[in-house]
């Protein structure tokens, strides 16, 4: 499958274009999982495919969790098809991918992480609970290190979080918000 993406491929938008193996992309493009902005994480692939780029690109679950996890947490996009390339890892055509989750250690440092900057008033209680939500996708959570995890596993931990989230009173207001205000709710 081949994309030609110009202006917005952001959220779902993005996830689309994640899955195709070519990318003809406009100079112009902006590409990146904001979900988090509105309270959500990706719930179509997007943790999955992003986790999984770091990992070719670093050879390592450990430090592509956290590439991930900082990535995705922050809703960073990239402003250009070579910014985009330098924030998800590369890309290799389709072959089932095989995942390890890096488990406990990993999932207790990014909840300290997110602890740390509520208490330094850098994130919101919500910021918190969406972070632990995509902190438990990338590394498993509160789990012993697992050698093999499929794809669909990943996916079915992706979409558990999204709906989890999607069923807060907090990713209400804050899509509310972003649909009335168009900006971003701090709560």
């Amino acid at each position: 499958m081949v994309a030609a993406p110009s202006g917005l491929a952001i959220g779902g938008g993005y996830e689309v274009v994640a899955h195709c193996d070519v990318l003809v992309a406009h100079t112009n493009i902006v590409l990146g999982l904001v979900e988090s902005l509105v309270g959500l994480i990706p719930g179509g692939g997007g943790v999955k495919d992003t986790l999984y780029r770091w990992h070719q690109k670093l050879g390592d679950w450990d430090k592509a969790a956290d590439k991930t996890f900082m990535n995705i947490g922050y809703g960073k996009t990239g402003t250009s098809p070579q910014r985009a390339g330098e924030l998800t890892g590369t890309y290799t055509p389709p072959r089932p991918p095989i995942f390890s989750w890096v488990g406990g250690n990993a999932f207790e440092r990014m909840q300290q992480f997110l602890i740390s900057g509520r208490d330094k008033g850098h994130l919101t209680a919500h910021d918190v609970v969406v972070g632990t939500e995509l902190a438990r996708v990338v590394t498993g959570g509160e789990i012993d290190p697992m050698n093999k995890v499929s794809e669909d596993e990943l996916y079915t931990a992706e979409r558990a979080a999204f709906v989890r989230l999607a069923q807060s009173e907090a990713t209400h207001a804050r899509i509310a918000h972003m649909l009335d205000q168009g900006g971003t709710l701090r709560n």
